[in-house]
């Protein structure tokens, strides 16, 4: 069984991450203007239009996906994509509630800073594994792991953790961590990866 799904997942993730920014600063979240019954069923409508597609394909969908990647309107591939959109808008508006719920606690840190310095703060965790008390100390990464914001808190909080080389070539980029490959942009001429400018100061290696 190849694996060469996994060179692409990064591709993927930051098409969706463009496509949504696109669209939702022309409508403005209207996909949950209802509330989290409309919300669901926008997105179970997705569900039921490839049912009906994948079902013509006995139920095979690489098949049905194959008779047109043009991913335009009406196709396959255009309703896997809005699906997984919405999915992901779905979970960035918890990830956002969260957030905003810490922020109304009595006493919530403001900056970042303020916390108990028994915590040792730490990389590639999922939002579930972050404890509210420190979730404004975090920013997440394309593939859905977070890491520590080291621009908003002070580096007693993560000196422990790693830095980087500013430029890297494509197989020392593939072999990071997966959720430091974000701090990174693809440059075609010269080609090479290059540590994007506003992490340089608190990521990279001095």
């Amino acid at each position: 069984m190849n694996m060469r799904h996994m060179d692409y997942l990064n591709c993927v993730v930051n098409e969706d991450i463009s496509e949504l920014k696109r669209k939702e600063a022309t409508y403005q979240g209207s996909w949950k203007k209802r509330g989290g019954v409309g919300a669901y069923f926008v997105t179970v409508r997705k569900i039921d239009r490839m049912e009906v597609i994948v079902k013509d394909n006995g139920y095979d969908i690489f098949a049905a996906l194959s008779k047109d990647m043009s991913g335009a309107d009406g196709t396959l591939l255009a309703e896997v994509r809005d699906l997984r959109r919405y999915l992901l808008l779905i979970e960035a508006e918890m990830v956002a509630r969260r957030a905003a719920m810490l922020a109304e606690r009595p006493g919530a840190p403001t900056d970042g800073g303020h916390h108990a310095r028994n915590a040792r703060l730490l990389d590639g965790l999922t939002h579930t594994q972050i404890d509210l008390a420190f979730y404004n100390c975090y920013m997440p990464t394309v593939d859905g792991l977070f890491i520590v914001d080291r621009r908003r808190v002070s580096s007693e909080d993560w000196d422990h953790l790693p830095r980087f080389p500013v430029e890297l070539n494509h197989v020392e980029h593939r072999e990071l961590p997966p959720e430091y490959q974000g701090l990174y942009t693809w440059l075609e001429i010269p080609t090479k990866w290059q540590m994007k400018s506003e992490f340089r100061e608190h990521w990279a290696k001095q």
